[in-house]
């Protein structure tokens, strides 16, 4: 599991990107743009920034837990840590997401198929006061797209304001999507810390005490 001061950097570098992008969208608004274009600008700026950054975040999340693991009394031993070096935790993850950027990106078409994969228990999405929250399941299913996660949320914030019945703010409605982007994203890696931790406890089973 992360370190309380490791979480607290990763936190910290999502929330400077959910700055620069809130900034981006001010920028926009004030520039005269339409609320259609606010909306599709954002997302697709959104995508194009965090499915890579998703990937980076992924391996530094890997690399903090790995350090506390291998300073481990247990992982002293030279056969143990060949067995943790072998099992290759961080290929099996990155093997589990696709960090691809679509050529094109639309977020009700990710909203459908973000739906699949709620239907199919690979996914559960959470709404508390507006922010959607995507969670991933603990088995992490292989090929979630997290452009198509991240695209999706805001076609399900779109329909959810449309429910209401009158007209969002788009300011307000951008701050939304991007809370929203958020509470996922720190929900994710909830999920890389549960299944590492999960991945050790196997590992530590049968080995050198």
């Amino acid at each position: 599991m992360l370190k309380s001061s490791d979480k607290r950097k990763i936190e910290s570098y999502i929330q400077k990107i959910i700055d620069g992008l809130m900034k981006d969208t001010k920028d926009s608004i004030a520039s005269g743009m339409s609320d259609k274009q606010v909306i599709e600008r954002i997302t697709k700026a959104t995508v194009n920034k965090f499915t890579p950054e998703s990937k980076m975040i992924m391996s530094s999340v890997y690399n903090m837990m790995m350090d506390d693991t291998l300073a481990s009394s247990l992982f002293q031993d030279p056969e143990n840590k060949t067995a943790f070096y072998q099992m290759d935790i961080l290929k099996d993850l990155n093997s589990k997401f696709v960090f691809e950027v679509p050529d094109k990106i639309d977020f009700q078409e990710s909203k459908r198929e973000l739906e699949n994969w709620i239907k199919g228990g690979s996914i559960a999405v959470v709404v508390i006061g507006g922010v959607v929250s995507i969670k991933f399941r603990r088995f992490i299913p292989v090929g979630i797209s997290l452009a198509v996660v991240l695209a999706a949320i805001m076609g399900m914030i779109i329909n959810n304001n449309s429910k209401k019945g009158s007209k969002t703010d788009i300011s307000f409605l951008v701050s939304e999507y991007l809370n929203s982007v958020q509470e996922s994203l720190l929900a994710w890696i909830d999920t890389i810390e549960s299944y590492y931790d999960e991945q050790i406890e196997q590992l530590k089973k049968g080995m050198n005490a």
